[in-house]
């Protein structure tokens, strides 16, 4: 009976607790294996017997089969680890699905040609398929890894090299379709590709359509020969790790290096250092200006500075002027004290062919961590912490994980946004803020304001969630869910005796297809909405953006019974000439201009008063907007606002707490708001 080596120590703590004086031997023949022999005597009843010596056999043999499962678990356990940093490794040398290169060809026509058969290739095992780098005798590029001889060489216990003398012969590949087809294989040899991390990747592979006999040679060979082509690998990826412009060590070189000071045992405490020594905004004109190979002179002229002020540390080119340091970490005061000093040493000029460009070096250090992916996001990080530095002008900034999270908040939502609304419509709701018409004191509308209850990130309101829209393209298909949703909604309240107008915002993008008034009249129809239970608000600048393109539209919607409300009015005055082309009987005043009514200065004060002057004597109606006490509201009213809304008359509520609101505040009164002169 054998054991795997992982049951070592449980096996020894068996012998000495459990079998002392009973006749059982653990013996270690060789690596990996265990033996366990017992004594006939200790284990058959005699009148000799210790006591209890009959049934160590069966105790043993129970307590082998959990030391045998136990280990097998653990194998698993480690297998899974393993496969996962060995498909890393073999992504991060770049060689998956590229194209043919003579130096590997060379090496495949060369293992056909020494040991005489008509089939050779490189094999790298990717998660789902064995994929050729090269290849002599057939013409597939790839196969499943479930019918891959080579993938059983890759494992962290295989045998250094698999050779198979007849495949039909072996019940591992006697039913592998590779085998079973018509000129299958039968013979196959495969010596295993090691990296220098220890992990397998593939393997260099030679077969025939005939059994053959491998000998003790015969395998050397081919193991040399993997070895020939791991060296290949290598040089390849040491060209593919130097920048070439300067000859410096690049990105790639630099994650590879941090992954091994990561995996390293134990882990040193380690900073990675980025240094920017120009505003990013300004590269692309230096680019133009000056051209790569002046850059690239310079960048090298720069590097040099760097390695003399950080003597012993490697210099890394990771961006057009980006460069890295990796440094063992210290405490704070002296990476301070360091930082100055590069930071004063680095700020002479740099001289181009066009004059010199004085250098405002920035800092951006982050700490390595461990992990499979430990390298690139320390990278990450120190870029962010550099931008941080930049943007608080300062020369250096540490990561700081909040202040990341907050950055990239926007960058997760415009990922998202898009399949939410393909397939969670469910995460969106409507809110509703109602209007208070000023002459009859009584509400006759509501604003829709969409919020996303993201799945992580929880409530996203409607600025933000409409920053994310106008990024990714997806604004139309947000304002017609709305505009769908709205429609339920008052559904609802009609069967409630409750007729309101819902107040809808537009953008530029809404009108880009020429489309929007036709698609929202066909809703209409088909659902038995009425034209009139709706306003849609776009600002003057909005309509600047096409106003030949979106008169026409707005006219449609208008003549249709739809009210058109002029957004934001009053802040983009050098527009005002494009307003008698906006089909409009009111606009609102927006939240700057209603706050500067409450201001101590009486300048600031008349603004608002001349906006709402100039509009009346337009004919327009007027509303304001953030209207959040008392005292704003009642200079409103003495203004002659129609209507306001904002804080002080409600906040936005979700459409069945609307009932509720307005039976508190109107009484009976609520259902007679709606006017027929608003659009």
């Amino acid at each position: 009976m054998a054991a795997a080596g992982g049951g070592w120590s449980a096996v020894a703590g068996f012998r000495k607790r459990r079998v002392v004086n009973s006749g059982l031997n653990v013996r270690r023949p060789g690596r990996g294996r265990l033996a366990f022999v017992f004594d006939e005597r200790a284990i058959s009843p005699h009148p000799g017997a210790g006591p209890g010596a009959c049934h160590v056999e069966k105790e043993f043999c129970g307590w082998a089969e959990g030391v045998v499962s136990m280990m097998h678990s653990k194998r698993e356990v480690v297998n899974e680890a393993y496969e996962r940093e060995r498909l890393i490794v073999l992504r991060r040398l770049g060689l998956l699905d590229t194209g043919p290169e003579e130096s590997f060809d060379r090496m495949t026509a060369l293992a056909a040609k020494i040991f005489g058969v008509p089939i050779a290739a490189i094999s790298l095992i990717d998660e789902h398929r064995q994929w050729f780098k090269s290849r002599v005798g057939f013409d597939v590029e790839e196969t499943p890894r479930s019918v891959a001889f080579c993938a059983h060489v890759i494992g962290p216990g295989d045998a250094e090299t698999l050779v198979v003398p007849d495949a039909s012969r072996d019940p591992r590949f006697a039913d592998n379709e590779l085998v079973t087809a018509e000129q299958g294989l039968r013979f196959y040899a495969g010596a295993p590709l090691v990296t220098d991390h220890g992990y397998k990747i593939g393997s260099l592979c030679i077969a025939d359509h005939t059994p053959r006999q491998f000998t003790a040679e015969d395998v050397i060979r081919l193991e040399g020969l993997a070895e020939l082509v791991v060296e290949q690998i290598e040089c390849r990826r040491r060209m593919a790790f130097t920048d070439v412009g300067t000859g410096l060590p690049n990105v790639y070189q630099l994650h590879d290096d941090l992954q091994k000071l990561a995996d390293a045992k134990p882990m040193l405490d380690t900073s990675v250092v980025l240094i920017e020594p120009l505003e990013p905004s300004g590269l692309p004109m230096l680019l133009r200006a000056q051209g790569a190979e002046e850059i690239d002179r310079n960048v090298l002229i720069f590097a040099g500075r760097v390695a003399a002020l950080a003597p012993g540390l490697r210099v890394y080119r990771v961006g057009l002027t980006r460069l890295v340091l990796v440094r063992s970490a210290v405490p704070e005061p002296d990476m301070q004290f360091w930082l100055t000093e590069l930071e004063q040493g680095l700020c002479e000029p740099l001289m181009f062919t066009q004059g010199s460009i004085r250098m405002s070096p920035h800092f951006g250090i982050a700490r390595l961590r461990s992990g499979p992916d430990a390298g690139s996001l320390a990278v990450r990080e120190a870029l962010a912490a550099a931008q941080d530095a930049m943007e608080r002008h300062r020369p250096w900034a540490r990561f700081d994980a909040a202040h990341e999270a907050t950055r990239q908040r926007p960058f997760e939502l415009r990922r998202s946004l898009r399949s939410a609304l393909a397939a969670h419509e469910e995460q969106f709701s409507l809110e509703f803020r109602p209007r208070l018409d000023l002459q009859r004191e009584v509400c006759d509308a509501v604003e829709a304001r969409v919020v996303w209850r993201h799945p992580r990130l929880g409530r996203i309101d409607e600025d933000e969630l409409l920053q994310a829209a106008d990024r990714v393209r997806v604004r139309a298909q947000l304002t017609t869910w709305t505009v769908s949703e709205a429609v339920r909604q008052l559904a609802i309240w009609r069967e409630c005796g409750l007729q309101l107008r819902v107040a809808i915002n537009l953008s530029s993008a809404d009108f880009r297809d020429g489309m929007l008034a036709d698609r929202l009249l066909t809703m209409f129809a088909l659902r038995g909405a009425e034209p009139r239970h709706f306003e849609f608000e776009l600002s003057e600048l909005t309509f600047s953006s096409d106003p030949d393109g979106i008169e026409p539209q707005l006219r449609a919607l208008r003549r249709a019974g739809c009210a058109i409300v002029v957004d934001n009015f009053g802040t983009a005055a050098h527009l005002f000439a494009l307003l008698p082309r906006i089909p409009a009987a009111t606009v609102k005043v927006g939240a700057m201009f209603v706050h500067s009514i409450a201001a101590k200065d009486p300048l600031m004060q008349r603004l608002p008063r001349a906006v709402v002057s100039y509009a009346h004597d337009s004919g327009y109606r007027v509303l304001a907007d953030g209207v959040s006490d008392q005292r704003t509201l009642e200079a409103l009213r003495e203004l002659g606002c129609e209507g306001v809304q904002g804080d002080m008359v409600a906040p936005a509520l979700p459409g069945e707490a609307i009932l509720d609101w307005l039976s508190v505040r109107d009484a009976g009164r609520c259902g007679e708001g709606m006017t027929d002169d608003i659009g």
